[in-house]
């Protein structure tokens, strides 16, 4: 009764310490997808609604923050 409360207990902590670095390499991968673009002014810092990510367009004057699809 005893090894068997112990391998649970084994089996639980094992199993947590998988799933933490699961989320780890998660959070990297999302981390390393966002990309900038080079443009002349600024990229711009609408969110895509289809996507959930940052528009990759550029915006067209000096000061604006959105691209001409977000104005």
């Amino acid at each position: 009764m005893k090894n068997l409360i112990l391998s649970i207990i084994t089996l639980v902590t094992l199993t947590s310490f998988i799933a933490v670095d699961k989320v780890q390499s998660n959070n990297q991968k999302t981390t390393s997808e966002v990309s900038s673009v080079e443009c002349k002014y600024s990229q711009c810092t609408a969110i895509a609604a289809s996507t959930g990510k940052t528009c990759k367009h550029c915006v067209s004057n000096e000061g604006d923050l959105y691209c001409w699809q977000h104005k």
